[in-house]
């Protein structure tokens, strides 16, 4: 294993720890330590977070120089942080920081990283204008959400701010199990334009099996066989302008509005390999 998955590995089952304690999803948890520590590379008296000191925080400080941003741009200053005897240490001063602040309350409310990663910055925790997008660039790339809800998946979990599990099945049938990953990236990618748009979303197909795509005329290769593909429409938003934000602002390949989709007002998005759109 690499140094970041090694870490990961590491940190884990305190992240799990603090999620029972505190209900601070450990994507987030993992995904900060990462990110503030460059996967332990960077982590100066044990300190993952960056956590600065005062004088009632119960540990020893020391001097670093940091990057703060302001106004508009970064500078360097020097300030003191804490200093722990081990990590995990840090890990616990971390839990007890946003799970019994009144200011993180937001982020304990949040059922996945989606919605997490942008409370902890709306919170204050970062000036970085760029912080939410790189906790879930970590997240993703290291499919930090599958801690966050066991082993189990319940129809109504939440994969996204927005988007619950069960919107992706065929009725009652559950998409199988290697088609999970499809499933979430297809929820992340309408979750960035319902974040743009502010309306809702209602998917009308996701995942199909194969009987029910051959009684409804699907093709044979459809993408919704293996969840790659969601039919959608957003709430007062005309359907092509609903489709130049799916184009502009995902990393959906395939669309289809008009006679490729019945009825003709929802559109067809996929991730397939190359770009391909068909409009009527």
């Amino acid at each position: 294993m690499g140094v970041a998955t090694n870490f990961i590995e590491l940190i884990k089952p305190k992240t799990i720890e603090l999620y029972k304690k505190f209900h601070i999803l450990p994507s987030l948890t993992i995904a900060q330590a990462c990110l503030e520590s460059g996967f332990g590379k960077h982590k100066p008296g044990n300190n993952l977070f960056g956590f600065k000191w005062t004088e009632t925080c119960g540990y020893d400080f020391q001097l670093l120089w940091t990057k703060e941003y302001v106004n508009g741009q970064y500078i360097s200053v020097q300030a003191k942080f804490r200093k722990y005897n081990c990590i995990n240490d840090s890990l616990d001063d971390y839990g007890k920081l946003i799970g019994t602040s009144a200011r993180y309350a937001p982020v304990l409310k949040c059922a996945s990283y989606v919605c997490a990663t942008e409370q902890i910055r709306l919170c204050g925790y970062a000036t970085s204008p760029t912080y939410t997008t790189n906790l879930r660039n970590l997240i993703e790339k290291y499919k930090l959400y599958e801690l966050d809800n066991g082993d189990i998946m319940y129809p109504n979990t939440l994969l996204t701010a927005n988007f619950k599990y069960k919107e992706f099945w065929q009725g009652w049938i559950e998409p199988p199990e290697q088609y999970f990953d499809n499933v979430m990236k297809c929820a992340l990618q309408l979750q960035k334009v319902r974040d743009i748009i502010k309306k809702p979303i209602i998917i009308t197909s996701a995942y199909r099996t194969k009987q029910y795509n051959t009684a409804i005329g699907g093709a044979k290769a459809s993408q919704h066989l293996t969840a790659n593909a969601v039919d959608s429409h957003a709430v007062g938003l005309d359907i092509r302008i609903y489709l130049a934000y799916l184009i502009r602002y995902t990393d959906f390949q395939g669309f289809c509005i008009g006679s490729g989709v019945s009825p003709h007002n929802l559109i067809h998005a996929d991730l397939r390999k190359s770009f391909w759109v068909d409009v009527y």
